[in-house]
């Protein structure tokens, strides 16, 4: 039947977008998008999203941040209670003078990210630091985890 071609052709286009869509975005890897053809891999730069990883303690919940190439005067990080967020705005300019022809350029890249912290933490006792391109925050949880057993006396 007519219909039924059609929705099967739109489930299929459906299909075709999504594997496209995950292609492109794919949040976990933290691999560059590909430079368009003919490229120098500036644009896949821009778009690159910082491998990120969180681990946690009995005490506190560890997350690390690989930000190659950006000062620290560029990162602005906040923590809640359950999350954390980490926003960078890298800026440069550059200006040319050569025989009477001047030349600015001025480029600016951002990154955003919000994160949900996978125990409660206190955003007061947070500990950040920056060394050769990689941030490292450590905070404290809230109810930290007792892993030992306590034999109780029993009166």
């Amino acid at each position: 039947m007519y219909f039924d071609d059609i929705f099967d052709e739109m489930y299929e286009m459906q299909k075709e977008f999504d594997r496209l869509f995950n292609r492109l975005y794919r949040i976990d890897t933290g691999k560059a998008l590909p430079a368009p053809k003919g490229g120098n891999g500036e644009l896949a730069t821009f778009f690159r999203r910082p491998t990120t990883d969180i681990t946690e303690t009995d005490k506190a919940v560890n997350v690390r941040f690989e930000l190659p190439g950006v000062k620290k005067e560029d990162i602005q990080l906040n923590v809640g209670p359950k999350d954390i967020e980490i926003k960078v705005e890298k800026k440069a300019e550059r200006k040319e003078e050569n025989r009477g022809v001047y030349l600015y350029e001025s480029r600016s890249q951002s990154f955003y990210r919000h994160i949900p912290l996978p125990k409660e933490v206190v955003p007061d006792k947070a500990e950040a630091k920056f060394e050769n391109g990689v941030l490292e925050v450590e905070i404290p949880k809230a109810h930290p985890e007792i892993s030992e057993k306590k034999k109780i006396a029993i009166k």
